[in-house]
């Protein structure tokens, strides 16, 4: 009975990657990552932003609830009032009410306008009594 033997010839070399191949994969690699990355950037800003914005609507929603918690009056858009103490805005946020939104010890409101002011822009908020809750109103 014959054995076969399997022996590799000395010619036959290994069948991995070239040096040059592995280097045009990473370039092909490191540009790609050049394209995606900034965008991926750019979309965690925008959802940064996204929350802040939702953060001071649930904060604005909840100022009916919070007088009537603690039993007195809020008065936004007056500063000597310290309503503004009820909520905190994120650094280069302002608000302004024009006139002056009453947040009466009940949980009602009297209605008004309220514009806050980030770093997206200006976004006008109508505040429709009894429950004031905010809706967005496009200028």
């Amino acid at each position: 009975m014959p054995i076969l033997a399997i022996c590799r010839r000395a010619d036959d070399r290994g069948r991995g990657f070239t040096l040059l191949e592995l280097l045009i994969v990473l370039a092909l690699f490191g540009l790609l990552t050049a394209l995606v990355v900034p965008r991926f950037v750019a979309l965690y800003d925008s959802l940064n932003a996204a929350h802040q914005r939702d953060e001071a609507l649930r904060q604005i929603a909840g100022l009916g609830y919070r007088a009537f918690q603690k039993g007195q009056e809020l008065v936004v858009g007056v500063p000597a009032a310290g309503a503004s103490s009820q909520w905190s805005l994120p650094d280069g946020w302002s608000l302004q009410a024009k006139p002056p939104v009453r947040y009466y010890r009940n949980g009602a409101c009297s209605g008004g306008v309220i514009e806050v002011t980030s770093p997206q822009g200006v976004e006008r908020l109508v505040l429709v009594p009894p429950l004031c809750r905010p809706q967005v109103n496009a200028r």
